[in-house]
């Protein structure tokens, strides 16, 4: 048996527009959607030599869904989700040799449950645990040289 479920909705009229803004070099420096004067979809931020750095997703004006950002070689830097503007499910931060830093996970902009740390040639430094409460404990601690990011 197969069910077939129509929906019907009404569409309002809303202003949209393409928003870019480029360099001389005719490279585009950010670039994505207007709603209603709100940002909206896909927005994409360049570097001068017209690469992707930033690629986030935005609805009603706020960051919604999944981002990332990349070093200057494209190699990733940041990978983390969002929720109308917090933080929100996984998050990855990456060294500039491509080795996993840190990842963890947030719940309304807050560090939850198990986060890992690594060294910059990506041995396993410290776990901690972020509890309910707020308080960190600490599962391991390598005490090894934590990574520091070129930019």
């Amino acid at each position: 048996m197969i069910l077939i479920t129509l929906y019907s909705c009404r569409v309002r009229h809303t202003d949209s527009v393409l928003s870019y803004e480029k360099l001389e070099n005719g490279k585009y420096v950010i670039q994505g959607a207007l709603v209603n004067g709100e940002k909206t979809g896909l927005w994409l931020a360049y570097d001068k030599d017209g690469n992707v750095k930033v690629a986030e997703i935005y609805f009603r004006g706020k960051p919604h869904g999944e981002y990332m950002t990349l070093w200057n070689d494209m190699l990733v830097f940041l990978k983390g989700a969002q929720f109308l503007g917090k933080d929100e499910g996984f998050f990855e931060q990456y060294s500039d040799n491509g080795n996993i830093s840190r990842k963890g996970a947030f719940k309304k902009d807050k560090k939850i449950g198990i986060w890992e740390e690594y060294t910059y040639e990506g041995k396993l430094n410290r776990i901690l645990e972020y509890q309910k409460n707020g308080e960190v404990k600490v599962i391991i601690d390598n005490e090894l040289e934590l990574p520091v990011p070129k930019n």
